[in-house]
């Protein structure tokens, strides 16, 4: 599925849901990103690059959850020290490009 030009979220949502299996089926797609010695920003596009991030919020969120886990998994030791602090970094980012979007 990473290496797949059309890959689209749905196929990845799939494999988000919240029972064992599924958290790490998502774990070991995400390990194909190599976010190591890259910024929150660059990765998140590195990341947004393979889908369309779409879906209702609830969909996103977890995205960006499995998301800012694997940017840390990738980073130990930065300035940015936990999970949380990641994904709110995140969110807002997406949340600055959204309104930028909205405003041209």
């Amino acid at each position: 599925m990473f290496h797949e030009k059309e890959a689209s979220l749905n196929d990845f949502i799939i494999y988000l849901n919240s029972n064992e299996f599924s958290r790490a089926v998502a774990d070991e797609y995400l390990k194909y990103f190599q976010f190591e010695k890259t910024t929150l920003d660059e990765a998140l596009r590195l990341f947004l690059k393979q889908f369309a991030l779409s879906g209702e919020t609830q969909e996103r969120e977890r995205v960006l959850v499995h998301f800012s886990k694997r940017f840390l998994d990738c980073n130990p030791g930065t300035v940015i020290n936990s999970q949380d602090a990641v994904h709110t970094l995140t969110c807002a980012i997406m949340l600055v490009i959204s309104l930028y979007l909205k405003s041209h």
